[in-house]
């Protein structure tokens, strides 16, 4: 009789499905850090103003709603297509689309 408890063993996928969820939650956060330094609660909050009669907050939330989508879209795109050696959050958000290129408003 083994003593192997199958509930805990850890097989490849599973391994992988952890690091993309911890990857996901990393990104969120990283989102939302960013959205938090130009004074916004989150990046949810920051595109809650998408339609404000302010202009420049309608501009940042355009902005950061653009990047968001990017961000995610190749965060998917990289869990699809895993690049060898990439396995830290700091290596994927290099990885991932900036900020700045989204044109934030100053």
């Amino acid at each position: 009789m083994s003593n192997i408890d199958f509930d805990i063993v850890i097989t490849p996928e599973g391994k992988q499905r952890e690091q993309h969820e911890s990857f996901l939650v990393g990104v969120s956060a990283w989102l939302d850090s960013t959205a938090k330094s130009r004074g916004y609660d989150n990046i949810v909050s920051c595109a809650s103003y998408a339609n404000s009669t302010d202009a420049q907050f309608r501009a940042e939330a355009a902005a950061a709603v653009a990047w968001r989508d990017a961000v995610y879209r190749k965060l998917y795109e990289l869990q699809a297509n895993a690049p060898e050696g990439v396995t830290t959050l700091e290596q994927v958000i290099d990885l991932l689309p900036q900020p700045q290129a989204f044109g934030w408003p100053v």
